[in-house]
Formats: structure tokens, sequence, C-alpha cells
């Protein structure tokens, strides 16, 4: 694979110093080069860029990524900060719609979410990219590799495709583990990683009432974190022992029960037997009840409120690394758990097919569509890919040596990153962009050794949970037609509300177990759950009629 890749952009870089355009394109704009040739655009092209504000980018207008791609594509950026994040930059974005749109800036790289994003791309404000598709260059060489056509989940059930996406097709990020474990705590304690829901209860209460930090206080929490990241790395992998809990790349907490067919994970026995689980051990103090209340800022707050600087948190899906100031002894002696053996003895890895998220558009304002399509063609492409994660070649990550080994069997080790992830910095876009990381960059990053912080703690879990994914319950994304989203699209809102709300009451005791969970099922019925499934299955059923 690594001859395949380094032959690839030999290829290229010899056609590029060559001169010799790519064939099979059609370029209509006399502004461009053909693709593929550097720089994009003959006469520089000014793009205005709307974005959320980064925690991490600390300046979009001197960032090495920036400027790097200013030169490539012979383009000048304008960058405006829609939001202070990207939910607020939904807000913001939904109301200059609503007005007409005429104030959107040339380019919109956040996520709207995929209903949002192909409603304004059937309302005009949105550029589809089908013709433009046919001009991609980077692209098309970026998803050799990958296992599924991603635009049969991109493109909306109009059959158009509104923008351009990330893919992560990482085994650490499609094992969805993100429970950071206090090393220094377990090490104390004299324990190791759980590998079992009666051990990881038991890690919990040990952190709880044995003075892991050695302050003389009660004052640790087994487990903390938001209620902003409850439904990523909390229920996945402490429902999964108990019912298959997968919420990511479009499943919707969708599983398949005894007889292959979908049901809702959320409407299930085991379901139940999580929670009652959660439950216990939030009234036992086991499970900080703030966790279902607070947002990030407060965790970060708590973890830093120790009189004398000492660790407060043993277990949390929110990454030490953005509590303390950089450079801070905390945030290094980490892990994320591996997945969890339930009661009878099973255990299985939270595990989703990595599927394209739509995060670039280009609005109707924009005066250079096709200039704006090469951009995000080029950001898709392994040079960008690795900079918007890893920063820049030869200081920001390194080529790997042919003696280095991935962590992942079957994969060459190809890149070693040198910065930190989840840093302040002026040298990447921090995923802040389209990109495709298929599995030969995101795999032959993963080289053994030679990773720290996030990137070691994720690759070495997901190495370790490789063995215990259970492909047969993966439901994976359900594309619907217009149709079918119109006859759904509200079922599945109202019933992901309620589900999630109805969530996070059973676990503080707001509701009980015993005796609200007939008639919390009875609403879900209330709510058409069985419709709902009925089409989600017809939609499955048509999906994979030919499997």
């Amino acid at each position: 694979m690594k001859r395949t890749v380094r032959m690839l952009a030999l290829v290229l870089a010899l056609s590029l110093l060559a001169g010799i355009p790519a064939t099979g394109f059609a370029v209509t704009d006399p502004n461009l080069n053909a693709p593929g040739e550097f720089p994009i655009c003959k006469e520089t092209v000014p793009f205005s860029i709307g974005i959320p504000k980064s925690s991490t980018v600390l300046d979009w207008d001197t960032n090495f990524m920036t400027l790097s791609l200013e030169e490539d594509v012979n383009c000048e950026f304008t960058f405006i900060e829609m939001g202070a994040d990207s939910s607020e930059m939904k807000q913001k974005v939904e109301l200059q719609v609503m007005a007409g749109g005429a104030d959107l800036p040339d380019i919109l790289i956040y996520n709207p979410g995929e209903s949002a994003a192909n409603y304004y791309g059937s309302l005009g404000t949105f550029v589809a990219l089908d013709d433009y598709m046919d001009d991609a260059y980077f692209y098309n060489i970026a998803v050799e590799s990958l296992p599924y056509d991603p635009l049969t989940y991109a493109r909306s059930a109009d059959g158009h495709l509104y923008g351009l996406f990330s893919i992560e097709y990482a085994y650490e990020t499609a094992i969805y583990l993100r429970l950071y474990t206090n090393m220094d705590f377990l090490e104390a304690l004299g324990m190791e990683l759980p590998t079992s829901t009666a051990e990881f209860e038991e890690l919990l209460r040990a952190i709880k009432n044995n003075d892991p930090n050695g302050n003389g206080k009660a004052d640790e929490v087994g487990f903390m974190t938001s209620k902003t990241r409850l439904w990523n790395h909390f229920v996945m992998p402490l429902m999964t022992p108990f019912v298959y809990a997968v919420g990511q790349d479009g499943n919707n907490y969708l599983s398949f029960d005894e007889n292959g067919k979908i049901q809702a994970s959320y409407a299930t026995d085991g379901w139940r037997e999580g929670l009652t689980w959660i439950a216990g051990m939030v009234s036992e103090g086991l499970i900080s009840p703030l966790s279902f209340t607070q947002d990030d800022e407060q965790v970060k707050t708590f973890a830093n409120s120790a009189e004398n600087g000492e660790q407060l948190i043993g277990v949390s899906t929110y990454y030490p690394v953005n509590w303390y100031p950089t450079g801070d002894e905390r945030a290094v002696n980490w892990a994320c758990m591996r997945c969890l053996a339930g009661p009878d003895g099973t255990r299985v890895a939270p595990f989703s097919y990595r599927m394209p998220t739509l995060n670039y558009f280009i609005t109707k304002n924009c005066e250079n569509p096709e200039a704006a399509f090469r951009l995000g063609d080029l950001l898709t492409g392994e040079k960008y890919t690795l900079m918007t994660r890893y920063g820049e070649e030869n200081v920001d990550w390194i080529h790997a040596e042919p003696e280095d080994e991935s962590f992942y069997d079957g994969y060459e080790a190809l890149y070693i990153s040198v910065l930190p992830w989840a840093i302040p910095n002026n040298k990447r876009w921090d995923n802040g962009s389209p990109y495709i990381r298929n599995p030969i960059i995101s795999n032959g990053i993963a080289v053994k050794g030679k990773m720290s912080g996030l990137d070691a703690w994720a690759n070495e879990m997901a190495a370790d949970c490789l063995p215990y994914v259970d492909y047969s319950k993966v439901v994976g994304k359900i594309v619907f037609t217009e149709d079918e989203l119109d006859e759904i699209n509200e079922l599945q809102s109202n019933i992901q509300t309620y589900y999630r709300e109805a969530f996070s009451r059973f676990a503080v005791g707001d509701l009980s177990l015993e005796n609200d969970w007939d008639a919390y099922i009875d609403e879900l019925k209330a709510m058409d759950l069985d419709y709902y499934l009925e089409v989600t299955q017809r939609a499955y059923d048509r999906m994979h009629a030919e499997d």
C-alpha cells in the first residue's frame, strides 16, 4: 500500500512538472488551469469563508495551512467567524437563509446537519456540485481505497450533491470509545484498565473512596463529563455491553434484533438494563449527576478546583488536555478504556462505518463557484488531509522509516505525528475543512512507539478492540428517499428528543425505571415508533437488495 500511495504522488508530480493536463475534464472557467495543475487559478481570486470560531486555531489569516492554500490556489481568503461554535453558526446561517441569503459568504465551512444542508440546497442557497464533480481530481485519488462510494451517502434524497465532505475512515474513530481514564489514579490504586462492567464499577468506587490523589480528602469523582458529550462517548461504550448502541454516522441508535430486523435500541430490555446499571452508579455518586446538566466549561472549572492542584476526575469523555494549561503534567498520563464485557460476559466494541459528513458549501453568492469547487477538491486530497489534522510536512509530521510499524495488521506505517492534537496552534485548520482520511492515510499514521497523547491512546484502544467488533450488528447509515423523509422526518426528530431527555431523567432518578419504564415505552409507541421502524426497514431493504 505504501508503494501505491507514493506511486500516485510520483505520477501526479511528474505530470505537473511536464505540464500535462489531466484528460477527461472540461474546464469552463478560463481563469482555471487544468485539474491537478498548480496554481489552480491563473489570476488571484478572492473568497469569503464563513466558519465557526475555533478554540485551537489561533489566527485563520496567518495560519500555515491558510498561507499554503492561498499559494496553491492563487486566492485570497477573508474569514468571517459566524459563531462562537458550530451550534451558534447553524443558527446564524439559518437566519440568513430565511432572510434570503444575500449576506452569506462565498463558502461556508461547517456542519449544518444533513437535513438542513439538503434543504438549503433545494432552495438554491447552496450550489449543486453534480456537474463540478466531473472536474474532481484529488478527490478521485482519495476515494480509491474506501470500501464504498461516498457519493451514495452524501447526495441528497433528490439526487443532488450540495456540498463536499469529510470522511475519517480510521479504526480509532470508527470504534466509539473515548472513556479517558486517569492512569495516575489507577497506578495509585494498584488497578488496571477494566474490561467488564463489574470491573468498571469497582474502579469508580475505588476512585471515590480510596483517595488516589493522596490529599487526605474525599474530593475525587469517579466519572464526570458534560451534557454535550453524553451521546457520543458516554452512551455508546456504557450501553453496548447490554444492547448494541451506536448513534453516529446515520445509525441513530438502531440495531438488529435476534431475527435480523431493525429495532430501536432505546426501546429494548437491554437499554433498560444498561440504564439501571448507570442509574445505580449515579445514585451511589460514582458518576457525577452534573454530567447530565453541565457544559464543558463547568467540567474544566471543576477539574481545576482543587486547592493545591490535585487531580479530581478519574474517567471522562471530555479530553483532559483541554482542562489544563498547556504543558500541565496532569494532562499526560491518561488512556482510552477498552470495550467492556457485559454481565453475561459478551464483549462487543461499538463500531460504525465512517460516513461522509457534509461540511463545505458554495453559496449562491459566490462569483467563482468552479474555482471554489476546485479549492474544496484540493482540500480532500492527501496533502491537505494530512495538513488539516497534522500540520506542516517534515515539521509537525514526518515520514515513517521503513522499519516502523502500524498499530493495525495489513497497513503500513507511512507518517508520524509530531505536533500534539487539541492544543492551540497556528499550523493547521484542525479538521475545520473537508478531508478524506482514507484507510491508507488514517491507519498509516498509527505508528507504534512514536505517538503520544490522544493519538497513542486512541490507536492503542482501537487495536485492542478490533477483535471485538461484531459487523453483523452494524446497521449503518440509512439513505431515505424524499417521500420517506416526508413520512418520518418529524417522527424521527420528536422520538430522538424524547428518548434522549428520558435517558438523562432515568439516569439521575427523575424517572423511575421500575415505575415509569412502561409509560416511556407507551409514549414511544404513541409517537409512532413502530411506523418509523417500518419505513426505516423498507429503506434498508431497498439499499441492500443486491447484497
